[in-house]
């Protein structure tokens, strides 16, 4: 597993390593705005602000970095098959499937955990009118589940892809496809205004857990199942 694993940190280096740029430089950004000379200083709590901002920028780009490993999984082995691993190795399909689930959950972890604690530590440091103004729980669950269903619909059609990019697109246009269809029944039932709040808060959520739990189960059964060529 732990060759495999590696195989898996060779395979989406690239991609990994753009990640972590676009992961970082929200950050840059911010710190280049704080030491920005000006003729006032930025008070401690306008500082804060900049880096909260700059931690849910990150995140969002990071559920970019998760989509293009979903994306990579399966069809960028069938774009290559001269990898020397598979030629080398008798290992299973369930093991080879496992290294990318664990890959994508590392790198989902390691993203999610650095933001949520730069914003964790940084909340104090807000006025407490912007705190309970901003639920800042509530834009880290939309955030989250979104990345969930793009991961997730990325990972069903790389299993039956052999083009990566096709599957990466169909897995960012599927949180706006979620939205849509909530719009859709929202325009058709006609509902109040607390009930439509409501269908964004816990709607959106549990539509986007639901088809990206689908579509990882589905991909994964397409691609224990599929006879490569």
């Amino acid at each position: 597993m732990k060759i495999l694993f590696w195989r898996e940190w060779r395979w989406n280096r690239l991609i990994l390593v753009a990640g972590l740029v676009f992961f970082l430089i929200p950050y840059f950004t911010s710190t280049v705005a704080a030491l920005w000379p000006r003729n006032q200083p930025l008070r401690s709590f306008e500082i804060a602000a900049l880096y909260i901002l700059a931690a849910m920028i990150s995140l969002c780009s990071s559920q970019l970095t998760l989509v293009c490993l979903a994306g990579n999984a399966f069809a960028g082995e069938r774009l290559d098959r001269s990898s020397e691993f598979l030629a080398l190795l008798p290992v299973s399909k369930w093991n080879r499937m496992l290294a990318k689930l664990i890959l994508s959950a590392l790198t989902a972890g390691l993203t999610f955990a650095l933001n949520w604690l730069v914003v964790w530590r940084l909340l104090g440091f807000l006025p407490v009118s912007i705190r309970e103004e901003t639920d800042f729980v509530f834009v880290f669950k939309l955030i989250l589940s979104a990345g969930f269903v793009m991961f997730g619909v990325a990972w069903c059609f790389s299993s039956v892809e052999s083009n990566p990019t096709i599957a990466v697109d169909l897995g960012i246009l599927a949180p706006i496809v979620v939205l849509m269809s909530l719009v859709m029944v929202d325009s058709m039932l006609v509902i109040g205004m607390v009930k439509r709040n409501q269908l964004l808060e816990i709607g959106f959520p549990f539509a986007c857990v639901l088809w990206g739990a689908l579509g990882i189960w589905v991909g994964s059964w397409c691609f224990l199942d599929r006879v490569e060529p």
